[in-house]
């Protein structure tokens, strides 16, 4: 992965070596050094760009016997200790992860805050094309919104009532606000 400094006028660029290939990418805003980044493995890392070496953090978002690539990560607006994100294979849900709660070890599996799909009822199967995570400024905050394919609907979830309901059940959340 290349890093370009925009500050400079001539191109001067930086590599972060990674082992396989990066499909989703976000900085975390309070964070200057620190990127999250996605790869088509299926393993999600946090990089702290000051260290030329391996992953701050490093867990599996989206398990299951074959390979799912991380389509994209979304950091939230309100805290940048939230991260949500998906794979765009079917019927998968979108994750919503603490990183302060994630575990240092690499043989412990990670668990999501909470999980968001679109509701049933669909005869085929959805597919997350795209999550944004509301600016603490709106009225309803904290917001997730997703849209999936073919469903021609943006779905909105409320982040602190629907973690709660996905805590106590250990479940997906399938209920939009509106």
């Amino acid at each position: 992965m290349l890093l370009w400094d925009l500050n400079v006028a001539t191109p001067t660029a930086s590599r972060l070596p990674l082992a396989e290939a990066v499909t989703s990418l976000t900085f975390l805003p309070n964070h200057a050094f620190l990127l999250a980044a996605g790869n088509a493995l299926g393993a999600a890392r946090l990089l702290d760009l000051r260290m030329h070496q391996s992953a701050v953090l490093s867990w599996m978002p989206h398990p299951s016997n074959r390979p799912r690539k991380v389509a994209g990560l979304r950091v939230s607006f309100s805290s940048s200790a939230l991260l949500a994100s998906f794979s765009g294979a079917p019927q998968d849900a979108v994750k919503l992860w603490d990183l302060r709660q994630l575990p240092a070890n690499t043989s412990q599996k990670a668990r999501p805050l909470a999980s968001f799909a679109p509701p049933h009822g669909s005869r085929t199967a959805h597919v997350v094309q795209d999550v944004s995570l509301s600016p603490p400024q709106h009225p309803q905050a904290p917001l997730l919104a997703l849209v999936a394919s073919p469903l021609r609907h943006v779905y909105f979830y409320r982040l602190d009532a629907a973690a709660a309901a996905a805590e106590a059940a250990d479940r997906v959340c399938r209920s939009p606000l509106f």
